[in-house]
């Protein structure tokens, strides 16, 4: 009797040791340096950003955040590097509307699952594409465009519009775009918006979708016209400019988003603290300054829960527009 009373007894304490352990984890993290892998280039507007928001998260949870740039291969490489890590929250991912949104539904063989690998924690910002056009089209709103659209296809001269590259945001905004005139527009892919802008300004192209940076100089010198604001609300930098929505074209919305994430397995106490920590960076001032100047919008979750519904819906979106614009993989 004695030894089956002492047996239960070691059992239950074994077993509230083990209950106790995540929890006290939880509790007392972070208790060292955390870890923030960026799939991208250094001094990328996403990489500014990233960096910019986990400066101010370091401070609120007293641990720094090191930030690590392992781009390549659309962001495969860093990711790559990010699921060999424990799911312990020290170990964080700048992801991105490119690498959970897009690259899903156009490259076949991911090694990832842009759902069920990751643990999404917030938001942090947005980049709307600005979509801009050739003076020589003489359109100056969006309505005006789409029936410009519709006429050069009905004359069997379809308009050409440049990207930054298949798969861009630019490519899926003239892809909407098309979808919204329900009539032809021709793709023309460089390897980024940069690339395309001198064919862009000489009207070779005369339509493209690109970021504030690079087109907002063209646009105050009356070089190029900007038609409208892919994103949710109207910018800073271009006050003016109206959004798709606020000209009727709501299903052509497009912002290219950065966010956190974690590993899929990372204790959800974590990843509330986590999650409060971006979402108090977000709305500090000194983040919205940086943001401004970049002509970035602060973005953040309220929960974990949010963001992650937020990527599904992001996931199922762009399926839907890469499928109806038939966009393969090379």
């Amino acid at each position: 009797m004695a030894r089956r009373q002492l047996a239960s007894i070691f059992g239950v304490f074994a077993l509230s040791v083990f209950a106790i352990g995540p929890a006290q984890a939880a509790d007392s993290y972070p208790s060292k340096p955390i870890r923030l892998i960026v799939p991208f280039s250094a001094g990328a507007s996403s990489d500014i950003s990233a960096r910019r928001v986990s400066e101010v998260m370091a401070r609120t949870l007293g641990q720094p955040i090191v930030v690590e740039n392992i781009p390549g291969a659309g962001g495969v490489v860093g990711i790559q590097k990010f699921l060999q890590q424990p799911s312990d929250g020290y170990t964080l991912l700048a992801g991105s509307i490119s690498t959970h949104g897009i690259n899903p539904h156009i490259h076949s063989a991911l090694p990832y699952d842009p759902i069920k690998d990751f643990a999404p924690i917030s938001r942090i910002s947005s980049f709307p594409n600005i979509l801009v056009v050739h003076p020589s089209l003489n359109v100056k709103t969006l309505p005006e465009l789409v029936e410009k659209v519709k006429e050069a296809a009905r004359d069997g001269k379809p308009l050409t519009y440049a990207s930054g590259g298949k798969g861009s945001t630019s490519h899926l905004g003239g892809e909407q775009l098309k979808q919204a005139a329900g009539a032809e527009l021709t793709h023309v892919p460089y390897s980024s918006v940069s690339v395309a802008m001198p064919d862009f300004l000489s009207g070779r192209v005369p339509i493209m979708f690109g970021n504030m940076t690079v087109v907002q100089p063209f646009i105050e010198k009356g070089t190029i016209v900007a038609i409208a604001n892919t994103g949710e609300r109207r910018s800073n930098l271009l006050p003016e400019l109206k959004t798709v929505e606020e000209q009727g074209f709501r299903n052509m919305q497009l912002s290219a988003w950065i966010g956190l994430f974690a590993k899929a397995g990372t204790p959800p106490e974590v990843l509330k603290k986590l999650n409060a920590a971006a979402v108090k960076a977000v709305a500090s001032e000194e983040v919205k300054k940086t943001f401004d100047g970049l002509g970035t919008v602060a973005e953040s979750d309220e929960s974990a829960e949010h963001f992650a519904e937020f990527v599904r819906k992001e996931t199922e979106k762009w399926g839907a527009v890469v499928k109806a614009a038939n966009i393969q993989e090379q």
